[in-house]
C-alpha cells in the first residue's frame, strides 16, 4: 500500500517514453505512453511525432523518459568477454576518446559488453530542447542500452531495435548487427502488445521502474534530472491539494456562519414580531429563502467552475509568474438593496505577480490560442518592484469550454 502510495506520488500513474530518432534525415520523436491500473500496464498511445506536434499529444510541464538514438550516438561491441576495466572496453573499440567530452554507458560488463557514446554537448542541446518547450526528462539513456532490461522476459532469437538486429543466446545479447526484421510488427511481453518501433521506449521504462544497473558516466546527470523531475511533481500535487483544502475551509466557514446567522435573525424577528406581523414575516422568510437558494446555486457553480478553469490553466503557468486570485462570473458591481445579482457571464478574473514581462506576455499569447478562451485582455499591469509586477487580466471563455 506505501509501496504503491509512494510510485504514485512520484510518477503518477502514467509514463510518457520518448525515443528520438533521425529518421530520412528529420529527427522524429517516437512517442510510448502507458497507463498502470490495478498493477499493471497499459498502452494508451504509440505515435511518431515530429518536435513541434509533441506538445499537441503530451501536457506541458510532463517529466519525460528519453532514449536518445540519433546519428551521432555510436555502439559497439566487444567481440570477446570483458575481463579488464570499463575504459580499457571503451578506448579498444572507440580509439583516443575524450571520455571529458563525451557520455558512454556499457551493458553486459561479465559476457560480450555493449558499449554506447555521444557527446556531452548533444545531449546538452537536447535536454535544453525538451526543457524549452515545457518538459521536464526525468531520466535519458543512450541507443540500445535499455533492451538489457528486456532480457528476462525474451527467448531466444533475434529481435529489432531501432535500426539493429540484436541476436538473444543463453539471456546475452550475442551479436550487434545493423539493420532492421522486416517481416516483424511487433512483440507481445508479459501480456503486452508493443509495436516494433516503440520496443526501446518500453524497455527504457522497464529499466527505470527495476532500476536497471549501467555502467556510464551518466549516473550524476540522471540522478539530478530525477531529483528536479521529483520536486516538480511535489509542487503541482502540493498545488492542488492546497487549493483544494482551501476551498474545502472556506465552504465550512460559509455554512456555520449561514447557519448561526439565520438562526439569530429568526429569533429576533419572533421576538419583535407582534399576531399581526406573522403574516409579513412568513413571506418575509420565503423571500430569504428563495435568494438564499439562489445565492446558494451561484456560488456552488462559481466554486466548481473556478476549480475546474483553475486545473486547466495550472498547466499553462510558467514559473515566474505566481497566481493571487481567480474568480468566475463575479458580480458586475457591489450587491445594492432591492437590486438584482448581475454577474460577468462566462467570464474568469485572474491577478497575480510575474517576475518576468517577456514570460508574462509569452503566457498570454498561449492562453490566446486555448479552444476554451475567447478573449484575453490585460486590465492592470503595474510595477511592485524593480522585478516584481502586479496583473489583473480578464478571460472570456467561448463555446468549446469542455
Amino acid at each position: 500500500m506505501l509501496q504503491n502510495l509512494w510510485r504514485y506520488s512520484k510518477d503518477g500513474n502514467r509514463y510518457h517514453i520518448v525515443e528520438l530518432r533521425d529518421d530520412a534525415g528529420q529527427q522524429r520523436l517516437y512517442l510510448l505512453q502507458l497507463r498502470q491500473k490495478k498493477g499493471s500496464l497499459h498502452v494508451e498511445n504509440e505515435q511518431a511525432l515530429s518536435w513541434d506536434q509533441l506538445s499537441t499529444h503530451v501536457k506541458k510541464r510532463t517529466a519525460l523518459l528519453l532514449v536518445v538514438n540519433t546519428t551521432q550516438v555510436l555502439t559497439r561491441q566487444l567481440a570477446t568477454p570483458a575481463d579488464a576495466e570499463e575504459k580499457t572496453w571503451i578506448h579498444q573499440v572507440f580509439p583516443n576518446l575524450d571520455l571529458e567530452h563525451f557520455y558512454y554507458e556499457i551493458i553486459q560488463k561479465t559476457d560480450r559488453p555493449i558499449i554506447t557514446i555521444t557527446k556531452r554537448t548533444h545531449i546538452t542541446a537536447l535536454l535544453n530542447r525538451f526543457d524549452a518547450l515545457g518538459f521536464h526528462i526525468k531520466q535519458f539513456s543512450l541507443g540500445i542500452s535499455p533492451s538489457q532490461a528486456l532480457l528476462p522476459y525474451l527467448d531466444e532469437g533475434r529481435y529489432a531495435f531501432a535500426g539493429f538486429t540484436l541476436r538473444l543466446e543463453q539471456k546475452v545479447w550475442a551479436e550487434v548487427t545493423k539493420g532492421d526484421l522486416q517481416h516483424v510488427k511487433g512483440y507481445t511481453l508479459q501480456g503486452i502488445a508493443i509495436q516494433k518501433p516503440y520496443l526501446l521506449s518500453f524497455a527504457s521504462l522497464l529499466a527505470y521502474l527495476q532500476k536497471v544497473p549501467v555502467l556510464s558516466n551518466t549516473t550524476a546527470l540522471n540522478g539530478q534530472l530525477r531529483q528536479e523531475a521529483l520536486k516538480q511533481r511535489f509542487f503541482t500535487l502540493g498545488l492542488q491539494t492546497g487549493i483544494g483544502f482551501f476551498l474545502l475551509v472556506l465552504c465550512i466557514n460559509f455554512f456555520f456562519f449561514n447557519h448561526y446567522f439565520h438562526r439569530v435573525k429568526r429569533t429576533e424577528i419572533a421576538l419583535g414580531a407582534g399576531d399581526t406581523d406573522k403574516a409579513a414575516v412568513r413571506q418575509l422568510e420565503q423571500s430569504v429563502a428563495e435568494k438564499e437558494q439562489r445565492i446558494h446555486s451561484i456560488s456552488t457553480v462559481s466554486r466548481s467552475k473556478t476549480t475546474y478553469y483553475l486545473d486547466r490553466l495550472v498547466t499553462t503557468i510558467p514559473e515566474e509568474i505566481l497566481l493571487d486570485e481567480l474568480a468566475f462570473q463575479p458580480l458586475q458591481r457591489p450587491l445594492q438593496k432591492d437590486k438584482p445579482l448581475e454577474q460577468m457571464e462566462n467570464t474568469l478574473l485572474v491577478s497575480g505577480e510575474s517576475t518576468d514581462g517577456k514570460r508574462f506576455s509569452d503566457w498570454i499569447a498561449v492562453l490566446e490560442k486555448l479552444p476554451w478562451i475567447a478573449l484575453v485582455e490585460t486590465l492592470e499591469y503595474d510595477y511592485q518592484s524593480v522585478t516584481v509586477s502586479h496583473f489583473l487580466i480578464r478571460i472570456r471563455i467561448g463555446e468549446d469550454n469542455d
